[in-house]
């Protein structure tokens, strides 16, 4: 009966498998997930599996990492694996995305390194200054978001996909904060709609960022946003 229910669940309402299963790999890590968190889809988990791939200067020295709008933790808990020397602050706006995060961080035994905060966005932070911040915001337009397959409107948290009118709300008010918040020479990664992201780079660049760079990930397209706080700023 169960598998049943699920084969229905799947093929009648297209509730997407991971839902139904409450496992989602990444990078070939496995994660809890449900309805509460976004299914992870990160770009960015492709950075950090290469180790951000000369990005970085000295990998080694990076010891605190922000992970805004963490959802499932994934990025967090992966970021924790590959920087064993840093602790990392987990940040999302919805505490039913963080009790998902908190089961993922406590099964990966990560809750002396990892750290979920609510916050909308920088408002609950306590001034500290990361080496590394990365971040999967809501970047889908309004005109975009309401295209996107049934399995994605109907199930996917509105709140982790809605950018906005120009899909830039959230970018637009995290970039002056992320600046702030960066050690001197401090990196940051955004995964973006790809028709944004020289908008977002020029809007970086006003911000106070510099080496503004634009990425692509494995298949090819533009995706990701580098952006570095000058050392002397």
């Amino acid at each position: 009966k169960t598998v049943l229910n699920n084969i229905s669940r799947r093929c009648d309402d297209l509730e997407p498998t991971a839902y139904i299963t409450k496992e989602w790999w990444l990078t070939g890590f496995p994660f809890y997930v449900d309805e509460r968190v976004l299914i992870p889809r990160s770009y960015i988990a492709e950075l950090i599996e290469k180790n951000f791939d000369g990005l970085l200067p000295d990998p080694a020295r990076i010891h605190s990492i922000l992970d805004m709008c963490t959802g499932s933790g994934c990025l967090a808990i992966l970021l924790a694996e590959k920087f064993p020397q840093a602790e990392v602050d987990a940040v999302d706006i919805s505490s039913d995305a963080l009790e998902v995060a908190e089961i993922n961080i406590a099964d990966y035994e990560f809750e002396n390194r990892v750290y979920p905060i609510q916050s909308d966005l920088f408002e609950n932070l306590q001034n500290t200054k990361y080496d590394l911040i990365i971040s999967n915001p809501p970047y889908i337009p309004h005109s975009v978001l309401v295209t996107l397959d049934k399995e994605v409107t109907d199930y996917d948290p509105a709140l982790a996909l809605d950018g906005g009118k120009d899909g830039l709300n959230v970018v637009q008010r995290l970039l002056p904060d992320a600046l702030c918040a960066l050690k001197p020479g401090g990196l940051l990664g955004l995964e973006l709609f790809e028709e944004h992201l020289e908008e977002a780079r020029a809007l970086a660049e006003k911000a106070g960022f510099e080496r503004c760079e634009i990425k692509k990930d494995l298949t090819g397209v533009d995706r990701i946003l580098i952006a570095y706080r000058p050392l002397y700023s």
